[in-house]
């Protein structure tokens, strides 16, 4: 799956974070594989392939300032 994205200043940067247990708040992960590549226009970011039998579920966050 590809995911992209819009920034809106050099400084916002936007992370990936998944969990297989969507009723429960704390079992969010990030991702510290998914790197965002491209310029202000669009980013985008491939994830990694998951078997077929897993099923997961992404919300994507944003931060501005440093990594």
């Amino acid at each position: 799956m590809r995911m992209h994205d819009s920034p809106h200043s050099e400084s916002c940067h936007f992370f990936v974070e998944w969990t297989d247990d969507f009723s429960d708040p704390e079992s969010w992960q990030r991702m510290t594989d998914v790197n965002f590549d491209g310029d202000l226009v669009e980013r985008s970011a491939d994830l990694p392939d998951l078997p077929d039998s897993m099923r997961v579920f992404y919300r994507i966050g944003v931060s501005e300032g440093q990594e």
